[in-house]
Parts: C-alpha cells; sequence; structure tokens
C-alpha cells in the first residue's frame, strides 16, 4: 500500500525491464491505464496507449485524434 509516487516508479521500473516486445506492449498498456485512472494524465495514457496498440484506448477517446 504505497504512494502513487512509488506505483509510477515501479510501473517505470518494469517496463526498462521487459524482455520483449509483447512484454513491453503489455506493461504499456497497463502504466497507460494507471497514468488515467489513478493519475488523471489522460494525454500521456493516450500516447502509451496508441504506441503499444492497446486493446482498449479509453484515455485517447476524450482527446483530439492528433495527439
Amino acid at each position: 500500500m504505497g504512494t502513487l509516487d512509488e506505483a509510477q516508479s515501479g510501473y517505470e521500473h518494469a517496463l526498462a525491464l521487459a524482455h520483449d516486445d509483447a512484454a513491453r506492449a503489455r506493461g504499456m498498456c497497463a502504466y497507460a491505464e494507471f497514468l488515467e485512472m489513478k493519475r488523471g494524465d489522460r494525454k500521456r495514457a493516450c500516447v502509451l496507449q496508441r504506441k503499444a496498440s492497446c486493446p482498449s484506448q479509453t484515455a485517447c477517446v476524450v482527446l483530439p485524434a492528433s495527439l
């Protein structure tokens, strides 16, 4: 039960350790969900969702396609 800062640091560390592209993409999708839901950072979440081709791009629904 750490803080959001610790959780964010954990996500970033885990992404750096991802062993292949598929694992990295899954991690980016999870991190994007965290950014959207817990941090309220829809812009960064959408960028990650698009980059990783996440199945659910919820953050991108409310942002312009040019992002």
